[in-house]
């Protein structure tokens, strides 16, 4: 990519002390707390429930037909780890109700994904990402008191801690599509994305400790909650929703940013075009792939931990070590590979719908074989963590894939068109635990598992699958500036049979 105009080798060079980094810096830590919040609530209900009463007198880890002995299980059909026993807890919630506490964030979550893209494209992405995080925040330090209270009540606040987390995301696309040269976009966005899955490894393994401390599961939300209220005022204090009204930012730094992003932002800010956005064949597509991949990566995410405790006898602080180290594997991989696939696009050394292709056959296809190996593997504790670790390792290819195609296909209109695929993609935080509570609430055994993770894998080769063959990474002609409002609604009405090409070409004569 040819270099802007104010981009000179000082520039360059001196360009990490820069405004932009910093803010970038600050959304990592965001997304960082936003998912240790959203979290924590999968470690804590080890802790919370008394598995004991919750189904019956007892809970089978092991038997004929399902989990051998082995050094890594309790001895014995009816025994639990002392661990374990001792972190019976005073909720005596069955399956399907634990189930509907972890999937009721994703209820909320789901309905702001477009409002929130839709203000902070048109209003602000600075306050919609700040008001995101610190009400979530305020909200979690409210689960301890609620959960007392009443099941139903907590429920409704997990509700709303989805509805206020659900605007954050749709809102840094929005920011960094005003904030970073068009080179840096997919760098700044997988590293902010970086920040969710750090956010993953330290808040399993933190969440474990605390829940097994003399105090209490409580502090681990008390603990995250605080932290996101700091940060939202250090947010606030920091954060513009441009270069051209930050304070602080250098005439260098605000002229290299302006010339060289990808759509120049006018103060007339365009009307978003949303039924272009909705009956896109690009957009509808790359929400299938990143169904498919949010499906894998929420089962793992919030059913791992109960997997392994319930099949393996996995005390919950290793536990929480285990799901941490597993999710480090993706914050490498997504740093490196949207590092390579930025570099790659540069030079112009492949083709970029290509390249994103290639990057999903990675970050999609061969992770749905590891679910369908995992259901075939048995009680092979080491071979399950092989082919975990494998799995997590390349859902980190997101990176050069579909993590920042939000960008390629609309970077005028990212923010919106990221919350119409969010809300596609998140559809899997309902699924997946409402999934696995309805194949284990009077069964739970390792065959029930099984099944859970062979759905996992079928249904993520057939959504990563149609990616490859319709799918683009092309800038859409309804979301190119020079394009009239007029042209735009022609061009929407003939994106009908288009699927197979998976582009938004029209013919000269619609």
């Amino acid at each position: 990519m040819s270099q802007a105009p104010g981009d000179t080798l000082r520039e360059r060079r001196g360009s990490i002390l820069q405004i932009r980094f910093l803010l970038c810096f600050s959304m990592f830590i965001g997304a960082f707390l936003v998912y240790a919040m959203r979290l924590n609530f999968s470690v804590a209900i080890l802790a919370m429930t008394n598995s004991i009463n919750a189904t019956g007198d007892n809970i089978t880890f092991i038997s004929s037909d399902n989990c051998r002995p082995d050094k890594h299980i309790a001895q014995g059909g009816h025994s639990l780890s002392r661990k374990l026993r001792e972190l019976q807890g005073d909720f005596h919630w069955d399956q399907n109700q634990q189930a509907t506490v972890l999937y009721a964030f994703f209820l909320g979550y789901l309905i702001t994904q477009i409002p929130g893209g839709y203000f902070a494209e048109v209003a602000s992405a600075t306050w919609v990402f700040g008001l995101g995080v610190g009400l979530t925040s305020l909200l979690t330090c409210l689960t301890h008191v609620t959960a007392y209270f009443n099941y139903y009540a907590l429920v409704a606040l997990r509700v709303c801690e989805g509805l206020s987390e659900g605007i954050t995301f749709p809102a840094v696309f929005a920011f960094i599509a005003r904030w970073s040269p068009a080179n840096e976009q997919n760098s700044a966005l997988n590293f902010v994305n970086a920040g969710t899955v750090v956010g993953t490894v330290v808040t399993l393994p933190v969440s474990a400790y605390l829940c097994t401390s003399p105090m209490g599961w409580s502090v681990s939300f008390y603990l995250f909650g605080l932290l996101g209220i700091l940060w939202t005022v250090f947010w606030f204090c920091v954060a513009a929703d441009g270069p051209e009204r930050h304070p602080w930012i250098s005439a260098e730094e605000r002229k290299y940013i302006v010339e060289s992003r990808s759509s120049k932002f006018k103060k007339a800010r365009p009307p978003i075009p949303w039924r272009q956005i909705l009956f896109s064949p690009a957009v509808l597509i790359l929400g299938l792939a990143k169904l498919a991949a949010s499906f894998n990566y929420y089962m793992m995410l919030i059913e791992l931990p109960t997997y392994l405790n319930d099949m393996f006898a996995i005390d919950i602080t290793a536990n929480g070590w285990i799901n941490g180290g597993m999710n480090l594997c993706i914050a490498i991989t997504l740093l490196v590979t949207a590092r390579i696939a930025d570099k790659l696009i540069e030079r112009k050394a492949f083709n970029k719908t290509r390249l994103r292709k290639f990057f999903i056959v990675c970050s999609q296809l061969l992770p749905s074989f590891c679910m369908v190996l995992l259901s075939r593997i048995g009680c092979d504790y080491d071979l399950v963590m092989v082919t975990l670790f494998v799995n997590y390792l390349f859902l980190g290819f997101a990176g050069g894939g579909d993590g920042g195609m939000a960008f390629d296909i609309a970077p005028r209109f990212a923010g919106a068109v990221t919350g119409v695929l969010n809300v596609m993609a998140n559809v899997a935080g309902l699924l997946a635990p409402k999934l696995v509570g309805y194949l284990t609430e009077d069964n739970n055994t390792l065959t029930q598992w099984h099944l859970a993770f062979l759905y996992t894998g079928i249904f993520t080769m057939i959504n990563s699958t149609l990616f490859l063959m319709f799918g683009t990474a092309e800038e859409q002609i309804w979301a190119q500036e020079e394009r009239s409002e007029e042209n735009c609604d022609a061009e929407g009405n003939s994106l009908y049979g288009r699927l197979r090409k998976g582009s938004d070409i029209v013919n000269q004569n619609s």
